[in-house]
């Protein structure tokens, strides 16, 4: 199971599928979050919420787990229904979850590289 963050044009998920040899592949959360999987794997995509996919992932040889990627907004307020919806899968589930996240969360401005932050300069 690979989980890639994208920047990139959606449209290269299938090209990206067929050069790596996986055996299937989906783009999540308006492209920011490509999922491949390769045919040992079946994958049960549960949730699918602003920030997050979660899914029931069952490999061939092994034991089922369940698996969450989040890639959240930059600011608190707009990461509150994220929140809610990470409390609502847990309270589901009672198997392995694993998370893979990026929150957008910088702690300090100069952290911040690109934009300008008008009242935090000079």
């Amino acid at each position: 199971l690979v989980l890639i963050k994208s920047m990139s044009n959606v449209d290269l998920i299938d090209a990206i599928h067929t050069m790596l040899h996986f055996y299937s592949c989906r783009s999540c959360i308006e492209g920011k979050i490509w999922i491949f999987w390769c045919d040992e794997f079946n994958i049960f995509f549960q949730e699918l919420v602003d920030q997050m996919v979660s899914m029931s992932v069952l490999p061939s040889l092994g034991y089922f787990f369940c698996f969450s990627a989040i890639y959240a907004r930059c600011t608190q307020v707009r990461r509150r229904s994220l929140w809610m919806a990470m409390e609502e899968v847990a309270a589901q589930i009672s198997s392995l979850r694993i998370v893979a996240s990026d929150f957008n969360v910088i702690s300090k401005a100069k952290e911040r590289s690109g934009w300008l932050i008008l009242g935090l300069m000079g």
